[in-house]
């Protein structure tokens, strides 16, 4: 599985990866305080989460592990990496559809929109770039009339975070297919160090009439820089 962040405590996920259906959330905090206010405390909790996720509408879990932020300071640092594993259950328990499995993430606010970006790190992995530019042309078209109306901007947005991941952070492939089509995109600087924000405004201006896919892909660009 892939995952937008803390790549490099991944190695460490199955040594603490413990899936205690009976136990509670302080149960969690008690065994994985060792690992208080880092990213591995959130790998060691994920599993309280994925538990609830199987039975709970994911926005609600969501809701409920930001809470949690605010009940434990001392131990949760962010919910993130816990929203991307809820993403996952999410995205299996409503049998992979896409439409339905973004509804049900609710709110791209929560946890930093986790839960949306982590569906379509499952759908884009291990595609060959033809697959990828045929996923990002179809994918978030829908007809259902029960989907919230932001259900568009949900799905580019979250489509644009999965495609930089999967391109390794490569800003000109993941344009290419948003695009389908060969387009190089300069970043224009005013300096030899790295300015994410005018790097934003240059591809901005060139990606007006993709801004809602740009949108995402620049977010989690930003982030990456």
């Amino acid at each position: 599985k892939v995952y937008a962040h803390n790549e490099e405590y991944l190695p460490l996920k199955d040594s603490i990866n413990i899936l205690e259906n009976n136990w509670t959330l302080q149960n969690y905090i008690e065994t994985c305080s060792e690992y208080n206010r880092t990213p591995l405390f959130n790998v060691c909790i994920a599993p309280y989460y994925e538990n609830l996720a199987m039975t709970m509408k994911a926005e609600e879990v969501l809701m409920k592990s930001e809470n949690d932020l605010k009940l434990f300071p001392n131990n949760i640092s962010d919910c993130h990496f816990i929203a991307h594993e809820i993403g996952s259950v999410n995205f299996e328990k409503n049998g992979y559809d896409i439409a339905m499995s973004i509804a049900d993430c609710g709110r791209v606010d929560l946890c930093g929109g986790g839960c949306h970006h982590q569906i379509f790190i499952d759908i884009l992995e291990n595609k060959s770039e033809e697959d990828l530019i045929n996923i990002s042309e179809k994918v978030c078209k829908s007809n259902n009339p029960d989907l919230p109306e932001d259900f568009e901007y949900l799905c580019y947005h979250s489509l644009g975070h999965g495609l930089l991941l999967v391109s390794e952070y490569n800003l000109n492939k993941s344009i290419r297919y948003c695009y389908n089509e060969d387009r190089d995109i300069t970043m224009q600087t005013t300096t030899t160090k790295r300015d994410p924000i005018a790097e934003m405004d240059a591809i901005i201006s060139q990606l007006e009439d993709l801004y809602t896919k740009a949108d995402g892909l620049l977010d989690a660009y930003v982030e990456a820089v």
